[in-house]
């Protein structure tokens, strides 16, 4: 299993536009550790990769985690990774993940 350290202040739990939850993983990922970070993040989750779309400034990857269709993002400004939930039944998951994730992960 890999390992994923989370600095202060993450993993943490916001509402996006949507109205659907997203996880905000980090503000310290930069584009050319986006894939390593994401990968690892999906080891440690038995996550995995559905789709993969990456540009010059942002990245998003279509993920199963827990049977839950979710987006990873990377965005260069602000800079930032987030899992974005695409339903009610993922806003759930979103927060259990960032209940298993602080408890076992953090710094």
């Amino acid at each position: 299993m890999s390992a994923i350290v989370f600095s202060s202040g993450f993993p943490r739990v916001i509402k996006m536009e949507s109205g659907h939850l997203s996880l905000e993983l980090s503000d310290q990922i930069f584009l050319d550790d986006v894939s390593e970070y994401a990968s690892s993040f999906l080891d440690v989750l038995n996550g995995s990769v559905e789709e993969r779309h990456d540009s010059i400034v942002m990245c998003i990857w279509e993920v199963i985690i827990n049977n839950k269709k979710f987006r990873i993002v990377y965005d260069d400004y602000p800079c930032g990774v987030s899992l974005e939930s695409y339903s009610d039944d993922g806003d759930e998951e979103i927060v259990r993940l960032e209940e298993f994730l602080s408890s076992s992960h953090s710094s």
